[in-house]
């Protein structure tokens, strides 16, 4: 069963993730240890590094911890680097630009590795999750005859603040990458970078960095010497979906599937994104095509959604636009960090005899980026009679919807999967047992654990609540996608172009 917790080992203290919370709500940090406890794997021991961050290291005999497809240790927030064994072959070094204090982005130290040598067929390219905040960039070493994502040499996460461009970031990475693996510029045949923003022609302007020329591909070939293809984020992570496992995946419905059927991808996050992809039966694989469906309108479905529909125009366009018939609202606008914000900030104005002092004092101290943390928090606190446990699940409502819709829309029977940083994020914490709850037997469990099952309805119910459709719907396999995949999906599915950018060009010379 999913939730059967294996014991850590008893030398190594687990970290406690949970924010701090006033003694009346122990329950935050006794389900958030329990989370950290589930999140231990077969392979993997969490353990406290030196620095005050957290680095995974594999168990005698375990297997990699990092992306997917890495050979080794990942530290995080320091550079730790790490001999070669069996269980890491190559020495993989990962690091990050965060530290305490960091004002600028770090160049990695010098680090030389002896790899064995390539044979036929074997080369090298380089996947990027790109965001408004950060830049994670990874090389891999892959076979072009093989299925597989190859193996990750090295990885860095860059802060994008101090550059002036994405073309800085990836030269940085590029040379930071000889540094520590001995590749040299000359070697790597391809590039793939999934982007935040649309992209037309190979080409993307940064929705979050208007500072940032736009970036493209084709000038970016020419100057670095290096195939690159640019696609949307959203793209990259659904292409990413085919690298996932079973163990990846809550289902929500099971469905009928339907072998090389359409997929969908709807995911919450900073906005929300929605894509699909298609079966290619010439090549044998699946493609990714992007989507603007976030960007359709929020249908209210009760008295309170239509007020806050209202409330939220009101915000957005002046008195006179909200009494013209063209005023819309996008179900980004609720469903995302930003529409949980929308939501929590309608409902505190509507119902201000229900707002919880602590928990509305931490939101108003929280940046933008963290309010959204702050809400959940708050639900994680009390997720039946506050006021932030009703706008996750106005969120979750909406978000079950437009799966419904999305549904409708692509016919996905091969599946509709649920991504992006909110709900698999909310899943792993709710779903983790409070320490008194007998997990065999979910009556018995109270809090977290049936604020879960809360989630998981809802969503189910929403995503079947299309009258005549309904049963067309129950045929439609839904999945949410958990665990460590969650945060390296999207450079697995940017690695996948970049591997068939690189198969192309090898078919094209050999022809």
């Amino acid at each position: 069963p999913r939730h059967v917790i294996p014991p850590p080992a008893p030398s190594i203290p687990l970290p406690v993730l949970a924010r701090h919370r006033p003694s009346a709500d122990p329950i935050g940090i006794r389900a958030r240890r329990r989370l950290d406890t589930l999140r231990v794997s077969n392979d993997l021991r969490i353990v406290a590094s030196p620095g005050g961050g957290e680095q995974s290291l594999p168990r005698p005999g375990g297997g990699a911890s990092g992306l997917p497809g890495s050979a080794g240790i990942k530290p995080k927030g320091a550079w730790v680097p790490q001999a070669r064994s069996s269980t890491n072959p190559v020495g993989y070094v990962s690091g990050s630009s965060e530290g305490k204090g960091q004002k600028k982005a770090l160049s990695a130290p010098e680090k030389s590795i002896d790899l064995k040598e390539d044979g036929e067929g074997y080369t090298y390219t380089i996947a990027g999750d790109i965001g408004g905040t950060n830049s994670r960039m990874a090389l891999y070493r892959t076979d072009l005859g093989s299925d597989d994502l190859g193996e990750v040499l090295y990885s860095f996460k860059y802060k994008n603040a101090p550059f002036d461009s994405f073309t800085s970031v990836v030269k940085t990475f590029i040379e930071d990458a000889r540094k520590n693996t001995g590749i040299s510029p000359g070697d790597i045949n391809s590039a793939a970078f999934a982007i935040a923003g649309p992209v037309f022609a190979n080409r993307v302007k940064f929705t979050n960095l208007q500072a940032w020329p736009i970036v493209d591909g084709t000038d970016m070939s020419e100057e670095l010497g290096i195939s690159v293809e640019i696609i949307n984020d959203f793209v990259g992570l659904s292409q990413g979906l085919v690298t996932l496992e079973k163990d990846d995946l809550l289902v929500i419905n099971k469905g009928e599937p339907v072998e090389n059927g359409v997929k969908c991808c709807v995911g919450a996050g900073t906005g929300l994104g929605e894509a699909y992809l298609t079966y290619n039966r010439d090549l044998g694989q699946y493609e990714a095509w992007p989507s603007e469906g976030g960007h359709s309108d929020f249908v209210p479905r009760t008295q309170e959604q239509l007020a806050m529909a209202h409330w939220i125009r009101t915000r957005i366009y002046d008195k006179e636009v909200c009494q013209d018939l063209g005023a819309r609202i996008s179900v980004e606008r609720i469903c995302s960090g930003g529409g949980l914000m929308n939501t929590y900030e309608f409902l505190r104005q509507r119902y201000p005899e229900q707002v919880d002092p602590y928990y509305d004092a931490e939101y108003e101290k929280a940046g933008p980026k963290e309010k959204p943390a702050v809400i959940t928090d708050g639900a994680f606190a009390d997720m039946d009679g506050s006021l932030m446990g009703r706008t996750v699940k106005i969120f979750l409502s909406t978000l079950g919807s437009e799966v419904a819709n999305a549904g409708l829309k692509f016919l996905p029977f091969g599946g509709v999967y649920i991504a992006g940083g909110i709900v698999p994020k909310l899943i792993d914490r709710f779903m983790a047992p409070p320490e008194s709850c007998d997990i065999l037997n979910p009556e018995s469990c109270k809090g977290a654990l049936m604020s879960g099952f809360e989630i998981y309805k809802t969503l189910k119910r929403d995503a079947r609540n299309k009258g005549r459709m309904g049963e067309l719907l129950d045929r439609i396999p839904v999945y949410i996608v958990i665990g460590e995949k969650v945060d390296t999906i999207a450079i697995s599915g940017a690695q996948l172009f970049a591997k068939r950018l690189a198969q192309r060009k090898a078919r094209a010379g050999s022809a």
